[in-house]
């Protein structure tokens, strides 16, 4: 491992998650019209919040990637995303897609699926709290009126 490389909690859920999914075939598939197509390929996508907009940088064959491989990646395409400037294939191939939110510190909000990604879990920053249940976040991380 190189000890230089930061590693944030959104990488080692990736890493978690390219590690469960073959094990877990059902889990890495999408809705293809009339049939569900099981995907052989694992690549993670990592949604990001760019302007008024999000975007799901993809991490290709992320099960053979190793967690410093996967830290230094999802950077680079995060930043890419940030600048306007990720190509078409570092966006789209998705099979499982993740989202942190967790930094806004809401106790919960409604995954979007992308399309040929069939599952999408969240993260947040901490347990829920009784209000929890009656307030409802946005991706902004402000709550709605």
């Amino acid at each position: 491992m190189d000890y230089g490389t930061k590693v944030s909690v959104s990488d080692l859920l990736v890493r978690a998650c390219a590690v469960a999914l073959p094990m877990h075939p059902a889990v890495n598939a999408s809705w293809a019209g009339d049939k569900i197509l099981r995907h052989r390929r694992i690549n993670v996508g990592a949604a990001v919040a760019i302007d008024d907009a999000l975007i799901v940088p993809v991490i290709c064959d992320t099960d053979r990637k190793s967690l410093t491989e996967i830290a230094i990646e999802t950077r680079a395409l995060l930043d890419r995303a940030r600048a306007g400037r990720l190509r078409p294939e570092e966006f789209t191939g998705g099979t499982f897609t993740i989202s942190n939110l967790g930094m806004f510190g809401g106790d919960h909000f409604t995954a979007v699926i992308n399309p040929a990604a069939g599952s999408h879990p969240r993260r947040r920053a901490r347990p829920p709290t009784k209000r929890s249940s009656s307030t409802a976040w946005w991706s902004s991380g402000r709550p709605s009126s």
